[in-house]
């Protein structure tokens, strides 16, 4: 059975457990609805373990590179620079490599553009539907 590795991505608040809600919300919807094994990628949580930043963005980039699956909250998009580097990173990898990683997104957001289309697989409003999509059409 494949083990599924999904990247959390989203605005980071300097305090983490304000900006690990819905981070948190979805790991525990996702794996409530499958029997499947499942990795979450936290990338606030890498922040405080890495010796420094360059370090923690090379881990988070590494950890983004080997996922299956971003859950994207749009919310607060158009202040989050690591976010649009790292939808960039996504669509990059899902066009020059054989590798494909699937990003769902939820919620209203502050911010749209092309990029963010073309790297977007599934909108969905809400955290509850985005996990509904992806336990029913990615996770298999």
């Amino acid at each position: 059975m494949k083990t599924y590795k999904i990247f959390t991505m989203g605005k980071v608040d300097v305090a983490y457990n304000s900006s690990s809600g819905w981070r948190k919300q979805a790991q525990v919807l996702i794996t409530a609805k499958t029997s499947n094994p499942t990795i979450f990628v936290h990338p606030p949580l890498l922040y405080d373990s890495a010796g420094s930043q360059f370090e923690a963005i090379n881990c988070i980039t590494n950890q983004l590179i080997d996922s299956d699956i971003v859950v994207l909250n749009r919310e607060g998009l158009r202040d989050c620079i690591h976010a649009h580097i790292e939808i960039g990173i996504v669509n990059a990898i899902n066009r020059a490599t054989p590798k494909h990683i699937d990003v769902v997104a939820f919620g209203g957001g502050d911010i749209w553009d092309g990029w963010l289309d073309n790297s977007v697989l599934h909108f969905s409003d809400s955290i509850e539907d985005a996990a509904d999509y992806i336990t029913s059409n990615l996770i298999l």
